[in-house]
């Protein structure tokens, strides 16, 4: 989430210091295309709100004076998830991420998915929403 007005950038090039550390993550396959990460490492420049919103830097972009309950109704939506879930998801998204081929990130998010269904919070997810009430979980 940004606010409206924010910027990102990179402008150690600007002082002769090349960004290297910073841009890791931005030459990893999930990130923004390289080609707008190339801009702003070799030029120093700024990239807006909505260019970031457009390149995939950030989900959501909010005036400035509804950032801080726009963050919080997030993250509350995400804290009345199981905690145990987000951990194990969180987990299998940035490796299958990693993996070259389809076929084995297919491979591996049916195995996190099984042993997600060993878990008990699975279990209570499950049962609540054919019982049609909020879960309980285990593992909050």
């Amino acid at each position: 989430i940004n606010a409206e007005y924010g910027r990102f950038s990179l402008p150690g090039v600007q002082i002769g210091l090349f960004c290297t550390t910073p841009s890791v993550p931005l030459s990893r396959p999930l990130s923004i295309p390289s080609k707008q990460s190339l801009r702003m490492l070799f030029a120093g420049e700024a990239m807006s709100s909505d260019e970031a919103l457009r390149y995939g830097l950030v989900s959501h972009v909010t005036p400035h004076a509804e950032l801080d309950s726009t963050v919080e109704e997030l993250a509350g939506s995400i804290a009345q998830k199981s905690l145990y879930t987000l951990a194990l998801g969180k987990w299998g998204f940035w490796k299958h991420s990693e993996m070259n081929d389809i076929e084995s990130a297919y491979a591996f998010g049916e195995q996190v998915m099984l042993q997600n269904l060993d878990l008990e919070d699975a279990q209570e997810g499950i049962s609540a929403f054919l019982e049609k009430r909020p879960p309980l979980w285990f593992h909050p």
